[in-house]
């Protein structure tokens, strides 16, 4: 009867060490699972942040951009103002002369000073709406912000 027994102990230890292994084995498993599962989220991981520094830049370009928007829109308000302002001066010289009358006196003086005003407004409409920077346009632009028809040094007023 102990070999029986002994058989029965032996039956019993291998059966323990079998189930042993099988659980070993099948932790083993899930835990590769797990850790598969656990680099594709690290992956996703990756791709959202690459994803997000992407459009923090492309957030961070359009505040930029609405930065020197903000600013040429600003400057482009103060010269119309100035315009506006010596546009002002002018309804008020036309309301005050006949020019017609003076016209007729002296059409030389009236025609000149006429075809270099508009000479200058031209040029200043050209240099207020270019997008280039022209030497000759930061000088219309400043005699426009100081309310002078003609940039200094220009005589043909």
């Amino acid at each position: 009867m102990l070999a029986y027994a002994k058989l029965a102990g032996m039956g019993i230890a291998a059966v323990g060490v079998g189930f042993f292994v099988w659980h070993y084995l099948t932790l083993k498993g899930e835990r590769d699972t797990y850790m598969v599962e656990a680099q594709r989220w690290k992956d996703a991981q990756a791709t959202t942040q690459a994803s997000l520094d992407s459009a923090l830049k492309g957030v961070e370009a359009f505040q930029n951009a609405m930065t020197v928007y903000g600013e040429r829109l600003k400057a482009l308000s103060s010269v119309q103002s100035a315009a506006s302002r010596r546009l002002e001066e002018i309804d008020d010289v036309f309301a005050k002369h006949d020019f017609q009358r003076l016209l007729d006196a002296k059409p030389g003086l009236i025609l000149r000073r006429v075809n270099s005003g508009s000479r200058n407004n031209q040029r200043m409409f050209e240099c207020a709406t270019a997008r280039t920077s022209d030497p000759d346009c930061d000088q219309y632009s400043e005699a426009l912000r100081s309310g002078d028809t003609a940039p200094t040094g220009d005589t043909s007023q």
